[in-house]
């Protein structure tokens, strides 16, 4: 018979072996041993079950973040809409102001424009003066550039020669 010397997988003591599979020093090592196993398997399982809900707690946390997140991001998405309504109608409040002062300037304009007509109406020379220039200066407009030209020359050399 051969003997081997090797070490014990458990307690880690020197001894001979018989057979060349054996692992421990003594049977009190191999049940020593199995019990570890079956303890660091258990405390494993045990770990493993742990992680799985530690996964899902993180996950749950993760979900309510993300919800939360996107109603903050609703949230703002419509205050921006409601304040974008809100320039809106004050842009339009805006040109309607700009829009009436306007008016009110025409209007101012136009009551002027009637007073000093009322007023050279007392004047019908200076009328009609005035309605033959404005005609006589639409006809020109209306005449090519150069007949323009020319009677504005010819215009311009009768009132010298007066």
């Amino acid at each position: 018979m051969f003997r081997i010397e090797d070490e014990c997988d458990y307690c880690g003591q020197s001894y001979y072996a018989e057979r060349s599979t054996k692992k421990y020093c003594s049977d009190s090592c191999k049940t020593m041993a199995c019990r570890k196993r079956k303890s660091d398997s258990e405390q494993a399982l045990l770990l493993l079950q742990k992680f799985k809900q530690d996964q899902e707690t993180h996950q749950r946390w993760l979900d309510e973040f993300i919800e939360s997140n996107r109603i903050e991001k609703i949230a703002r998405q419509e205050q921006l809409e409601q304040e974008m309504i809100e320039n809106q109608k004050q842009a339009e409040i805006e040109r309607q102001k700009r829009t009436e002062d306007n008016e009110q300037r025409e209007l101012r304009r136009l009551k002027k424009k009637q007073r000093e007509a009322e007023r050279s109406s007392n004047r019908p020379d200076d009328l009609i003066a005035k309605v033959i220039e404005n005609i006589s200066n639409q006809y020109l407009r209306n005449m090519s550039d150069n007949t323009y030209n020319e009677i504005i020359k010819d215009g311009l050399m009768d009132s010298k020669r007066e």
